[in-house]
């Protein structure tokens, strides 16, 4: 799963890339709004039924440290991937005037409905929140 994800960084941030470039174009600034990657089975949230083993799996990775790694490896690529901005290069992480915001949510249970956010509740202490560590670290 999280070699999967790390793997699939690149690709989100080429195609944010994209969009950055579409709106530089119009005049318009690039924010990231509820940025970060999370895992949630096909399908559940449009209705379809969730597989207990497939849920449990998710959230297992979302938990394991190594996902301190898959959240490190998207900024890596986003902040190694420019867009023009003003004639000027800009990365894709985002500064004062495009920022790219995590999304942490107050709480943020882990469920079939995926496992949002960089912590599961608010004072989670940071050893047991693996993506609130990397979002801490890039900031």
């Amino acid at each position: 799963v999280h070699a999967r994800m790390e793997a699939g960084a690149a690709a989100a941030a080429t195609t944010m890339q994209l969009h950055a470039e579409a709106a530089a174009q119009r005049g318009v600034a690039t924010v990231v709004y509820e940025g970060g990657p999370a895992l949630v089975q096909d399908g559940v949230i449009g209705g379809g039924d969730a597989n207990g083993d497939v849920t449990e799996l998710l959230i297992s990775a979302n938990r394991h440290p190594r996902m301190e790694e898959v959240v490190s490896s998207f900024f890596d690529a986003f902040n190694s991937t420019a867009v023009e901005v003003g004639g000027q290069q800009r990365s894709l992480l985002g500064d004062s005037a495009r920022p790219f915001m995590y999304f942490a949510g107050p709480s943020s249970v882990f469920s079939k409905y995926g496992s949002w956010g960089m912590r599961e509740f608010t004072d989670q202490p940071a050893e047991q929140a693996p993506k609130y560590r990397a979002v801490m670290r890039a900031a």
